[in-house]
């Protein structure tokens, strides 16, 4: 009887068994709950297929284009200074300036000697008026009372002499004034005016290398100079540099090189807009590789020196895509993508270049939206779109 009671209820439990199968089985009208669980997909569209780059990083150094030594021409003696570190200048502004004896001196005697030879050739070519020849008594009177200044001040024996020969070549003019001049005596006189503007010209030079200037629009960083300080000529006594004029360089192989093109985006840092400059065709012998420069905005919270990380877009040929590794199965030698069409997903081959990161690169256009993650996806599979 034990038996027989085991027997029936284990067909009881059989029963109940089969039941639940059956419901799991069946929705209640008897059609099959085959697709009841299908998986939920994403959907990424040609348009923005075509969207994706690549990008390849790199590493580089920021530089200063417009980044140059302070220094002064000449020896001498600092006599002012007029900037300090940290002071923006414009292009052509005085910076420092070296004591220069008696250059400037030297400048009104060559402008006074310049005068006088200038009227004395103008009146000989226009004929003497009464009034010309008033103004060059006046000129003739200046000259010498320049050089009684000069000698009453015991400037140097070579200044004194300078302004002596100016002042006998006013008289030599009033002379030549008072009495005509023939073609032969203006062609003397021009000779002069040439020679007097020769003069205030080496003087203007020599009187300019005392003058420390900004060579171009920029931050003076260093200035290491004092009143009163000797200067030696073209030592470096600081440095000036344009903040608007920055670029990161870097070297990449022939490779990496050939795959961006000028006017490529660049990010640095990961947070700096930039793009690229230059690419070297040079590829350098010891190294292999090839000078990139990148174009930055502005120096931003960087320094000059500073080692950064470059994100650099990657050019796509015509008529490829970029698609990300997820979206892409490798089954042996052959790669499909999955795309979408009437609540189903199916299996197409690729052709592929190479892989670019976490992207691959499909040597043709993509014209169906192609599902993102193809992971637990099957050829004719129905799928549930993600809203």
């Amino acid at each position: 009887m034990k038996i027989l009671r085991n027997i029936l209820i284990g067909l009881a439990l059989g029963a109940v068994v089969l039941m639940i199968g059956i419901s799991v089985t069946s929705n209640g009208n008897g059609e099959s709950l085959e697709y009841s669980d299908r998986i939920i997909v994403s959907l990424i569209s040609p348009e923005e297929i075509s969207q994706n780059t690549s990008h390849l990083i790199a590493y580089g150094n920021v530089e200063a284009t417009s980044d140059m030594d302070l220094y002064f021409e000449m020896n001498g003696v600092v006599d002012n200074l007029y900037v300090q570190p940290g002071s923006w200048v414009n292009e052509g502004d005085l910076l420092a300036t070296l004591e220069r004896g008696t250059l400037g001196a030297q400048i009104d005697q060559a402008n006074a000697a310049y005068t006088a030879a200038y009227n004395g050739w103008r009146l000989a070519v226009q004929g003497v008026a009464e009034a010309d020849l008033e103004a060059m008594y006046d000129a003739v009177k200046s000259a010498e009372e320049l050089l009684e200044t000069l000698e009453e001040l015991n400037m140097p024996e070579l200044v004194i002499d300078y302004q002596a020969g100016s002042v006998a070549e006013a008289r030599k003019a009033l002379e030549q004034m008072e009495a005509g001049a023939s073609d032969e005596q203006m062609a003397i006189q021009w000779a002069s005016v040439q020679q007097a503007q020769a003069a205030i010209d080496m003087t203007s030079v020599a009187y300019e290398m005392g003058n420390l200037r900004a060579p171009f629009s920029g931050e003076i960083t260093t200035l290491n100079l004092e009143e009163g300080e000797y200067a030696m000529a073209t030592a470096s006594y600081g440095k000036i540099l344009n903040r608007d004029n920055i670029e990161a360089v870097l070297y990449l192989s022939s490779e990496d090189a050939n795959s961006i093109s000028v006017g490529n985006s660049v990010l640095v840092e990961g947070e700096y807009e930039a793009s690229v400059l230059g690419i070297s065709s040079r590829v350098d012998e010891m190294t292999g590789k090839r000078k990139v420069r990148v174009a930055m905005n502005e120096l931003y919270e960087l320094t000059v020196g500073d080692s950064v990380t470059l994100q650099i877009e990657q050019d796509k040929a015509d008529g490829t895509s970029l698609l990300n590794l997820t979206t892409v199965l490798f089954d042996d030698d052959e790669v499909y993508v999955f795309f979408y069409y009437d609540g189903a997903v199916y299996k197409k081959r690729v052709d592929i270049g190479g892989i670019r990161g976490n992207f691959v690169e499909v040597l043709s256009t993509l014209d169906e939206p192609i599902v993102q993650n193809i992971a637990s996806v099957r050829h004719g599979q129905e799928v549930e779109l993600s809203l």
